[in-house]
């Protein structure tokens, strides 16, 4: 059980290298394998949810990866299909410090982002469940809080009377166009450069 545990992070200093990369995936399955006795969502009638709240989040945090952050991302989905691994059993985000996150949404409800109607030149979305890439540049490590803060206000037994203070402070920060993966191979041109 991980009733005590709010977050597992492993800190990855370069996953561009493969072998690094796989580790830090391996590592996330064991934790990922591990539930809480207790869920905070009362009167949760779809299991699916109540099976995602029981897991403890797991996130990789790297100081670096590819140069083009959608190789990245292929690396990951294609460990995960070799794999079979189930959608729940998924990383929750992979940071690369500076560039952006890799974020897993595995079920409905969870996707925040703002996107553009589907009629508009450069919209990239058309689910709202599976991995997106965030590009938060510079501002990577508040996006990574934010997600954290988010994670850990929905931990079983935690009285919340409002909500996390980061939220006040990150509360315009807006991902426009979150790219849904894996990447057309208009965005992954539009990354190569």
């Amino acid at each position: 059980m991980t009733d005590g545990v709010d977050a597992a992070i492993e800190v990855k200093p370069d996953i561009s290298r493969q072998k690094e990369l796989r580790r830090g995936l391996e590592q996330g399955l064991t934790v990922k394998a591990l539930r809480r006795a207790r869920s905070s969502i009362i009167l949760e009638k779809d299991e699916e949810r109540l099976d995602y709240f029981l897991r403890t989040p797991y996130y990789i945090f790297a100081m670096r990866a590819k140069g083009n952050i959608l190789e990245t991302a292929e690396e990951v989905i294609k460990f995960y299909e070799d794999e079979g691994v189930a959608p729940l059993d998924l990383a929750d985000t992979i940071v690369v410090d500076g560039v952006g996150i890799l974020a897993n949404f595995p079920i409905k409800g969870l996707f925040t982002w703002a996107t553009k109607d589907g009629s508009e030149p450069g919209q990239w979305i058309d689910r709202d469940t599976g991995w997106f890439f965030e590009e938060w540049g510079d501002n990577t490590l508040a996006g990574f809080l934010f997600k954290l803060s988010s994670a850990v206000s929905t931990i079983p037994g935690r009285a919340m009377l409002q909500r996390p203070i980061i939220h006040e402070y990150l509360s315009r920060a807006q991902i426009t166009d979150p790219v849904q993966l894996p990447a057309r191979p208009e965005v992954h041109e539009y990354y190569k450069q």
